[in-house]
Order: structure tokens, then sequence, then C-alpha cells
């Protein structure tokens, strides 16, 4: 009897995870761990982070990283691929929210978010839209 391929395994994928210290971020960082895959957390505080990072099933490693500082997100993106081999994926589940009646909520409160939600998840996401040279030693 042939052996067929386990399509759900994530043997060998490093995958990124924004937000992933709590939450949804969280759950899906233990499912790929569960499932084979190396989750790599990107959280705002790096003590915590780096602890859900050890206590996940499996593997794993955390990562202090602020998604609003998109200036810095290719290169930290850049780095982690060159680190791990290769990146396959990125999930980004960092959210913040502003817990204030709309009528008080001001142009920074909503310029908070966004960064957040949007800014963040674009900035490290164009790395993936182009090749990441990863050096290979020569044999």
């Amino acid at each position: 009897m042939k052996k067929t391929e386990n399509k759900l395994s994530l043997e060998g994928k490093n995958i990124i995870i924004t937000g992933g210290r709590s939450g949804l971020g969280f759950a899906m960082a233990e499912c790929i761990a569960a499932m084979g895959g190396f989750p790599v957390l990107l959280g705002s505080s790096p003590q915590e982070v780096m602890e859900t990072a050890a206590g996940c099933v499996g593997a794993g490693a955390g990562y202090h990283f602020d998604v609003t500082k998109t200036g810095e997100a290719d290169g930290f993106v850049r780095g982690l691929a060159e680190k791990y081999g290769h990146i396959d994926g990125l999930i980004h589940s960092a959210g913040i929210h502003c817990k204030k009646p709309f009528e008080e909520t001001t142009q920074e409160d909503f310029d908070r978010v966004f960064a957040v939600h949007v800014d963040g998840a674009i900035a490290l996401t164009l790395p993936f839209a182009m090749p990441i040279p990863i050096p290979r030693p020569s044999v």
C-alpha cells in the first residue's frame, strides 16, 4: 500500500505570526506547532512574546517587533528568512482597539488602530511579494 502524504502537515514550515501572544494568534501558533511547523511570534512586549513562544507545543521562537515601525519591517523579515533559511507564511493577527465612545474618538485614535491593523500588515507582507535572496553555502 502506498503511503499518502499528509496534506495538512506544516513540517519544516516557518510561519511568522503577529499578535501571537494571545487570542487567535496564540491559538494559530499552537496549531502550527502541533502540525509540525515552526511558529515565529512577533510581539510588542519582548519578555511576554518570548515566554509565549517557549510555551508553544513543540517549538517556536519569539521576537520583539512593533508592527507600527513599518520602515523596519522589510529588513526584519529578511533577517528572519536568513536566520531560518526560509519563511513560508505570515499570519497578521496583531490588533488593538479604542475603548471609548465613537463621538470621543480622535483622529489620532483612528490613526493608531490603522497603523497596527493595516499599515503593519502591508509592511510585513511586502517582503513576500519580492524574492528574499538567502545566501547558500557552496559545496
